[in-house]
């Protein structure tokens, strides 16, 4: 580093430690400031880093990608000369300044990423995270166009790359720690394997350990707040600060697991195992959020109809705090929809949605007298009213969207080979009864048109369910029935369109 000029000695009055790490599959030392005191002093750069929402929001569409690194990123940013010598390290050599920045620094990530930010703005196709760089593309042309418009800016700001750790034009990559593809983003394979093969926890160190891998994936896992509500309970109760310290569990003094937090162990395994592919967000697709609530938890499922199936698209979920276990079954379902809204507005914001609970009443909510209600529901209906008010009511046994949506290369729709879309729909338009109650408001029935499939129509569906059923004419009653007497499934699962 001296050579390059990066490091030179120094007389500075500053001194912190220095580390040196391991760089992840070579043999070589990356050297780390240990600038935790002259942290604690320093005025923090509140430019933000982006997260992988930010970039998969775009994704839907590109079906090529290139991973870019660049080489010894923080280096080739220099440090202003007034503040050198803050950065003095403390060597078995003497001590010595940085000129160049460094790991451990609290500013260097927004710094580095406010620069790369300047460096691709108005690039199409290109997301960049600190030093690592996604260039995403629907074709091999516009990919080949991409990455020599990103390779020119990079040039012409003086940056280099790491080839050995650059991916080109392949169809799946891992960036930021998951698997990106044409189809959506899930866990990478090798990470969800550490975690199936991490053994039961002996020290409250390894417990944290392991729910710290497992969080990091949470967003593709139905109701995992309520998975892993036992472990949690069982933690806090080996860490909980009003005990003495004689009675509290040490880091590594054994646990004695219980049978529930033994079996929450388990099932958090067997979630991971069959975590959900979260698919890219469709601009202008419907969108739908599920909603449920337990007596310790409550969740929601974000989801788009694509050729006639719903697809998920982001999951919620978190654990009820004492106060909130103890509100009424009407109230939590009202918190689970406040929450989820708060948790996608970002992707909610503009467009039309609507919110499927199974606690009939709340479909009221906006049509009762408000001083019926109580401040914190009038605080929560103002918030989710600037969103959506179309709020539909699905039977608790049909809530399982959360689960369903795991399963999902099964067919939402299953054609009936005696059944002719083309004259069913024709029968629709001609039905008497159909426009009675098309032009009936006091009826019960949400009739409205939905793609079929199979097929280039649009079926008269019922949607006040929730899950949206074709309106059989007179004139197809009888075959259907003959039809399906003997099945042992119902019409709606027969012909569901969603």
């Amino acid at each position: 580093m001296m050579h390059l000029g990066h490091l030179r000695p120094s007389k500075s009055n500053y001194a912190s430690p220095l580390h040196m790490v391991p760089k992840k599959g070579t043999l070589d030392w990356r050297p780390v400031g240990d600038y935790r005191a002259f942290n604690s002093q320093s005025l923090k750069d509140k430019y933000s880093i982006p997260c992988i929402a930010d970039f998969t929001a775009e994704l839907h569409g590109s079906k090529l990608f290139s991973r870019i690194d660049l080489i010894k990123a923080y280096h080739q940013i220099p440090i202003h000369p007034e503040d050198i010598h803050k950065t003095a390290i403390c060597t078995p050599f003497g001590l010595f300044e940085n000129t160049r920045m460094q790991f451990g620094l609290c500013n260097a990530s927004a710094t580095f990423q406010r620069f790369i930010d300047e460096v691709t703005r108005g690039l199409p196709g290109v997301y960049a995270f600190v030093d690592d760089i996604l260039i995403a593309s629907k074709n091999s042309e516009q990919h080949f166009q991409h990455l020599k418009t990103l390779f020119a800016r990079l040039d012409e700001y003086g940056l280099c790359i790491n080839i050995s750790k650059c991916i080109f034009g392949a169809l799946t990559i891992d960036f930021l720690g998951f698997n990106l593809s044409e189809n959506g983003i899930k866990p990478i394979p090798d990470k969800v394997k550490c975690i199936l093969d991490f053994p039961k926890p002996d020290t409250l160190t390894q417990l944290r350990r392991f729910l710290g891998m497992f969080n990091f994936y949470r967003c593709f896992i139905p109701k995992v707040a309520h998975i892993l509500a036992p472990i949690v309970q069982f933690l806090e109760g080996h860490t909980n600060k009003k005990k003495s310290r004689s009675s509290v569990c040490k880091s590594s003094e054994q646990l004695k697991w219980n049978e529930n937090a033994e079996e929450a162990f388990i099932a958090a395994k067997n979630a991971i195992a069959e975590a959900t592919l979260l698919r890219h967000l469709i601009p202008g697709a419907q969108l739908s959020l599920w909603v449920d609530a337990s007596d310790v938890a409550i969740g929601g499922t974000l989801s788009q109809l694509s050729q006639g199936k719903f697809e998920p698209i982001a999951y919620f979920s978190m654990k009820l705090n004492k106060s909130q276990r103890k509100w009424s079954t009407y109230d939590r379902e009202l918190f689970s929809i406040y929450s989820a809204i708060k948790k996608f507005k970002h992707m909610l914001e503009g467009r039309e949605f609507q919110i499927y609970t199974d606690q009939k009443p709340l479909i009221y909510a906006f049509k009762q007298n408000p001083d019926k209600c109580s401040p914190r529901q009038l605080r929560h209906l103002d918030f989710i009213s600037q969103y959506s008010t179309d709020i539909r009511h699905v039977q608790g046994s049909q809530n399982i969207v959360a689960d369903a949506l795991s399963r999902i290369e099964v067919d939402s729709i299953t054609k009936s080979p005696i059944l002719n879309f083309k004259e069913f729909a024709r029968a629709q338009k001609d039905d008497s009864d159909i426009q009675k109650f098309l032009h009936n408001d006091a009826s019960s029935l949400q009739l409205e048109l939905k793609p079929c499939q199979t097929s280039n129509f649009n079926l008269l569906c019922d949607t006040s369910t929730g899950v949206p059923r074709p309106f059989v004419p007179t004139s197809f009653r009888k075959l259907i029935f003959d039809h399906l007497h003997n099945l042992a499934h119902p019409l709606s699962l027969s012909l569901s369109l969603g």
